[in-house]
């Protein structure tokens, strides 16, 4: 026996991993995984004190799981934020969680083939790569690892002579197990399903066992007490998140009607998985399909029922399976989904069970069945492993996680949402705006939708109908903060400075530990002229600089030493202003706009000769403005070093200045006319004559005057 059993672990260990084999590549999604991993420091700085605080303390994402953020520490520790390593985890725990629960089963029935028959259906079902190949969803492995040990403690506890080892081994596994994910706190019952099947403490010879009955509720009370304070702090999470939906939005109902018609799904998913996605959203339920669903879930609960002592493996696991589900039926709805294949991690095992029994009892007595079984099996587990192994590759990135959802489902906005968030982030703006726009035809009240698109558009420089779109957002989901920010970024690049500040304000209100909104608002007030407010709100985003690096880059926190330095020149304050230049450009010597804000005050300052250097750094990293091609001309033409003068070099920048102009500014072909002059051109007296013209026609007396002079007082004027 105990060979046999070791070779269908290793059977086992090895199809499970060649059936997930595709999960080795797939990337990260932006469903979940940039929340709960990719984005969160606390993970990437692996396992510390402040962290294991930060676990228990803290909710994130309407949950609170201490110990699956822990294994995503831990994973970082060793590996780094890497999308391979955490879902080798995932996988290794998977796997882990089946050979348990095939250990599990051979204690309590003493079936072999059959346990192990169960074990392959759960490591190589379909309806499991939610979990196992989405990094996110680590703490359905964890959770279901700390399942199995439980169902081995509990029947211990049960045959055991001294069961109170094991009891406190089943306590300890439950609270683990609760703090993986809170889905077992339908623990205790399952544990009393096990009691009437197969360990025969609750009812025998047609008749129920009184004092097996109250020791097995007394074994169980610190499992009840254990889940009340876990269910209370998962509701606090969930409120604390804004995860629980109200009744306006999902009446009763709807929920009660997706919950029946829900568990025929899964049925049906379990028996044919096809068409399997990441998210199915809500749909009214047809009366009829209602109905049929309905009757279903009666009748076979009534016919499971009448069997329960010929064959009491039915009603425990058809319990089992609706029992399991209860919690994530959407009576108390969380989040927006109809359904979701990860809920039936445990929830298949107790479908399993009947099929497998009936099976192995109906072929008993019948030599010819009960040899035909075991290809029959191997046939069963082979069709579910392909499926499993094209269905991992589905999770390779968000494009096709997100695109097989919307070939699989109707009518998904969340798919449309995600797929375009997928599109925008490779820079694919014009596709992501036509899936936003196809989400909010589905759901016209889908804030990320418009909100999405809106910094979609504002990417575009769309910023008029970036803004409207953020107005949008903002009406729906008034106390995001995130749909404000990108309101305030919109309405500044359309210039309406005055307007930008209150709104920025708002933004800070909503989410005052945010540095991007301190960075943002300081950057409106400067150009409202504030400077002073503009210098503190700045220097509020880098005291929270490892976050606003996060958010940023290095290249973002660079640019707000820039506008700190841009502010204090404003002020006067030239060496402090020239400190912070020089740290953003340490921090960043790629930006072009900070060299040209250097070679600004430098020339204001009177050093020619480091401004000039400053403003031919600016054009070397990208900054051709004519702003800077003017401020460069004239110096080149007009320092006071004679070396350093360059009138050739001038013209051709006077000239490129001009054309980005269209001619239009006055100030610039008087800095050409200049440059022309001290080159020795002789077109510099005509180009002079348009300068003073335009001038005048713009009201610009002294500009005006000054070239009128410079023209009287040159040779021949």
């Amino acid at each position: 026996m105990p060979g046999r059993s070791l070779n269908f672990s290793l059977a086992l260990t090895v199809v499970t991993l060649l059936a997930f084999l595709p999960v080795f590549g797939n990337e990260f999604v932006n469903y979940d995984d940039d929340l709960y991993i990719q984005n969160v420091p606390e993970v990437a700085a692996g396992l510390s004190a402040d962290g294991w605080v930060w676990a228990f303390k803290s909710t994130q994402g309407a949950n609170w799981f201490p110990l699956t953020r822990l294994s995503w520490m831990l994973d970082a520790e060793l590996w780094g934020v890497s999308p391979r390593a955490f879902h080798t985890t995932s996988l290794l725990l998977h796997v882990l969680a089946s050979l348990l629960l095939f250990a599990a089963f051979r204690r309590l029935t003493g079936e072999v083939g059959a346990s192990a028959f169960l074990a392959g259906i759960f490591a190589l079902h379909p309806l499991h790569v939610e979990s196992v190949a989405w990094a996110a969803a680590r703490k359905d492995v964890l959770c279901g690892l700390w399942f199995a040990v439980c169902l081995l403690a509990h029947e211990r506890v049960a045959r055991s002579e001294r069961p109170a080892g094991w009891g406190v081994l089943l306590f300890v596994a439950a609270l683990l197990g609760l703090m993986a994910k809170p889905m077992l706190v339908t623990l205790p019952f399952v544990l009393l399903l096990l009691d009437l099947w197969p360990l025969g403490r609750l009812r025998r010879h047609g008749h129920w066992q009184r004092d097996g009955i109250r020791r097995a509720l007394i074994e169980k009370l610190p499992l009840f007490g254990l889940i009340l304070i876990l269910s209370v702090i998962t509701l606090y999470a969930q409120r604390a998140g804004d995860a629980l939906q109200t009744l306006d939005a999902y009446p009763l109902w709807e929920r009660v009607a997706n919950a029946v018609d829900s568990i025929q799904w899964y049925v049906v998913d379990s028996v044919w998985p096809q068409g399997l996605s990441v998210f199915y959203p809500h749909r009214s339920v047809p009366l009829g399909r209602l109905a049929g669903a309905a009757a279903f879930l009666v009748g076979v609960s009534f016919l499971a029922f009448r069997q329960i002592d010929r064959r009491p493996y039915l009603l425990v696991g058809w319990a089992w399976f609706i029992g399991m589900l209860i919690p994530v039926l959407g009576l108390v709805q969380v989040g927006q989904a109809a359904r979701a294949d990860r809920y039936m991690y445990l929830a298949l095992i107790g479908l399993s069970v009947p099929f497998i029994w009936g099976v192995l009892e109906s072929a008993r007595g019948r030599p010819r069945l009960e040899r035909a079984l075991l290809p029959l099996g191997l046939i069963v587990l082979l069709v579910l492993g392909s499926t499993t192994l094209v269905q991992a590759q589905v999770w390779r990135s968000s494009q096709t996680l997100f695109r097989h959802a919307l070939q699989v489902t109707d009518r998904n906005h969340v798919a449309h949402i995600n797929f375009a968030l997928a599109l925008f982030r490779n820079g694919e703006t014009e596709r992501a705006d036509r899936q936003l726009s196809r989400a909010i035809s589905v759901m016209p009240s889908a804030a990320h939708a418009y909100g999405l698109r809106g910094e979609v558009r504002f990417e575009q420089g769309r910023y008029a109908e970036a803004a409207e779109d953020f107005r949008t957002a903002r009406r729906i989901e008034p106390n995001s903060a995130r749909w404000v920010l990108g309101h305030g970024r919109a309405v500044g690049k359309l210039h309406d400075p005055g307007k930008v500040v209150p709104i920025m304000r708002r933004a800070l209100m909503l989410d005052p530990e945010d540095p991007t909104i301190h960075a943002q608002l300081g950057l409106a007030l400067l150009e409202a002229g504030a400077v002073d407010a503009a210098i503190q709100s700045l220097r509020a985003a880098l005291k929270r600089r490892p976050e606003l690096e996060r958010k940023v880059g290095r290249s973002g926190v660079a640019i707000v030493h820039g506008h700190i330095g841009a502010a204090l020149a404003r002020k006067g304050q030239a060496g402090e202003a020239l400190a912070q230049f020089d740290t953003s450009l340490r921090i960043d010597p790629e930006n072009g706009a900070v060299y040209r804000e250097r070679g600004i005050l430098l020339d204001r300052e009177g050093r020619e000769t480091e401004a000039i250097t400053s403003y031919r750094e600016a054009l070397v990293h990208g900054d051709r403005s004519a702003p800077l091609l003017n401020n460069l001309a004239w110096l080149l033409v007009s320092a006071h070093e004679p070396g350093v003068r360059a009138p050739a070099e001038a013209v051709r920048l006077a000239e490129e200045a001009v054309q980005l102009t269209d001619r239009q500014e006055p100030s610039i072909l008087d800095t050409l006319s200049v440059a022309l002059a001290a080159a020795g051109r002789p077109q510099a007296r005509k180009v002079a004559l348009e300068a003073m013209a335009l001038a005048e026609a713009r009201g610009d007396v002294a500009l005006a005057r000054s070239i009128r002079d410079r023209i009287e007082s040159a040779p021949g004027g």
